[in-house]
Order: C-alpha cells, then structure tokens, then sequence
C-alpha cells in the first residue's frame, strides 16, 4: 500500500483518502427481521453493523502521516447521533446506505460540508 501510495503522490496534487466507515449488514433484510419480529426500525439498530471501524480508521490516519499530500475525507460524524452510528434517517426511515455501503441519495445530502483532517 504504501508504494502505490508513493506513486500515487508523485503524479498528483493530492491525495484524497475516504476514512473507514463501519462495515454494514444488508440492511433490508434486518429491517424485514425486526419488522416480522415486532420490533421498531430505528435510526440505530445494532445489527446492522457487521463490523467496527476502529482498527481501519487508525490504519488510514497511520497511512496518511507518512503521504505529505494526503488529505482525509471523515464522512463518520454526518452519521453520528448522540455517539451511534446511524444507518437511517430515524425520522424517514429510509437508508443511508446501500448493499456494499454505497451512500444512497439520501446518504449523500447529509454531508453538508467535509471536514478535512
């Protein structure tokens, strides 16, 4: 990763990295599961996080200390509610996310402005 990295910053300007979101479940099929069960969907709903974030978002911050033109995208707080990650928008009920964690329409309009680190 690094030499990629090494060449990456000597043919640009820069080097945007998208920090590491939370790896999510299909979100659907857990919405289907609560609904069936009788459970509400909320904004936050634990099993939909397959797995945490925390070892990836270190890794790309140790990544770009070593990559002088690297600049660091972190879409996690336009997701966050009161400390948790939110995979909906709690009032709508419609997804942020889709299958392999693409942003939907809905997902991208909560990122007002970027915040660079």
């Amino acid at each position: 990763m690094m030499r990629k990295l090494k060449i990456y910053e000597a043919k640009v300007k820069k080097v945007f990295i998208l920090q590491a979101l939370p790896l999510s479940t299909n979100i659907q099929k857990v919405e289907d599961r609560r609904i069936k069960n009788g459970k509400s969907i909320d904004g936050y709903m634990e099993e939909t996080i397959k797995a945490d974030a925390t070892s990836m978002r270190i890794r790309v911050v140790e990544l770009a200390k070593h990559c002088e033109k690297c600049v660091i995208y972190d879409l996690m707080p336009h997701h966050m509610d009161n400390g948790r990650f939110m995979m909906l928008n709690p009032i709508t009920r419609l997804n942020y996310f889709e299958r392999g964690g693409h942003h939907t329409l809905l997902g991208t309009s909560q990122m007002h402005y970027l915040k660079f680190t």
